[in-house]
């Protein structure tokens, strides 16, 4: 591919997007962030220039002012799908409802000026609150527009030690017969593609297993929910979480005192709630009021324990639990509260998954420019 793709990325959060597709070598022509909070992080962390393009409500964006990309994404507002705010509102509410300006602005233009690509992100629940009709709306409202389509739910955990299923729409444009390339199943960390375990099953109903041996996800209601399978985390007690490791840390004499300063050790998680919290090894969901307080549900926030005592997780850790580097985490904590941070990441895109999806993306795109070149 002669130019690298690019993208406008709009419910734009702290950038999970954008710090995804950018590893994947894609540009970033713009972003739509109507949280000021949410756009200073998103404005230190990748160092937006004055010449970028730039809006705060989507509900004001004119197409016509939109630069020509060659893909859009839109991790659009889930609160009135999200089963954590227990409303049943949907894509007729006042915040999911804003997927459908995406729509008027692909109404907006040409058809040969729309994007090739549209990726949407949003809770799985998506594919469940209405008997699935929302869902519908969402596919129909893209392939009315001539836009194919496919979908998959996405654990975080099969890249970073997070527990968090989100559904994932990939659409391109009709290309014809030149690009066959699918985008789900997206391959693991380990570079290997997940192993559909069910046969020829329709999509929504699709399972896969990420090496045969940990629990599988199925993509549709139901499921394991809260449950968590193995995911050993680096710990020591001047950097907190620093990532994941093939094999535990040896324990060692000094443990009983709690973990060293220098020295990378095994912690785990535990959950923060009353009755009876269960260790873990991967981190329960990161929401955005998480505050590390203990809470009366089981299974819902995660803190650290370390040497006999639990904590609430740092915000660096929980930027790490979502992909970040901690060079960008640096720079969004300059200018944001550890209230706001902790929100961002609850709210935002795993770094690590939209990496994946993107380079499956250039991918496909390659491939459809090479067969075109290859045929004239």
């Amino acid at each position: 591919m002669s130019n690298p793709l690019t993208f406008l990325d709009f419910f734009a959060g702290a950038g999970g997007f954008r710090a995804g597709f950018e590893q994947a070598g894609m540009r970033c022509l713009g972003h739509c962030e109507i949280d000021k909070f949410a756009d200073r992080s998103y404005r230190a962390t990748f160092d937006v220039k004055e010449d970028e393009w730039f809006a705060d409500d989507v509900m004001e964006v004119v197409p016509a002012d939109l630069p020509r990309a060659n893909l859009w994404c839109a991790g659009f507002p889930c609160q009135d799908i999200s089963a954590a705010n227990n409303v049943r509102a949907g894509l007729d509410g006042a915040r999911s409802g804003l997927f459908f300006e995406i729509i008027r602005l692909l109404d907006g233009l040409p058809s040969n000026a729309r994007p090739e690509w549209v990726v949407l992100e949003n809770v799985k629940r998506l594919q469940e609150i209405h008997g699935g009709w929302d869902l519908f709306r969402v596919l129909d409202s893209l392939a009315r527009r001539g836009y194919a389509w496919e979908f998959g739910i996405v654990n975080s955990r099969w890249f970073v030690p997070q527990n968090r299923e989100r559904i994932f729409i990939v659409a391109r444009r009709h290309f014809g017969t030149g690009c066959t390339r699918k985008i789900f199943p997206l391959p693991c960390a380990d570079g290997k593609a997940m192993r559909q375990l069910n046969g020829r099953a329709r999509q929504g109903s699709r399972i896969y297993d990420a090496d045969g041996v940990s629990q599988t996800l199925m993509a549709q209601g139901g499921g394991f929910a809260g449950k968590t399978g193995l995911y050993a985390v680096g710990f020591n007690r001047r950097e907190g979480i620093i990532g994941p490791l093939e094999n535990a840390c040896t324990l060692t004499a000094s443990d009983y005192r709690g973990l060293n300063r220098n020295q990378t050790q095994t912690a785990v998680f535990v959950d923060l709630s009353k009755g009876a919290p269960q260790q873990t090894d991967i981190a329960r969901c990161l929401l955005s009021n998480y505050d590390g307080r203990v809470s009366n549900r089981k299974g819902e926030y995660s803190g650290v324990s370390e040497g006999g005592r639990i904590r609430k997780l740092t915000p660096k850790e929980a930027w790490r639990l979502q992909g970040w580097t901690d060079a960008q985490f640096e720079k969004a904590a300059a200018v944001s509260s550890d209230a706001q941070l902790y929100r961002q990441a609850g709210n935002g895109v795993t770094v690590d998954v939209a990496a994946a999806i993107g380079r499956q993306i250039v991918q496909a795109q390659e491939e459809y420019e090479a067969g075109i070149s290859g045929s004239v």
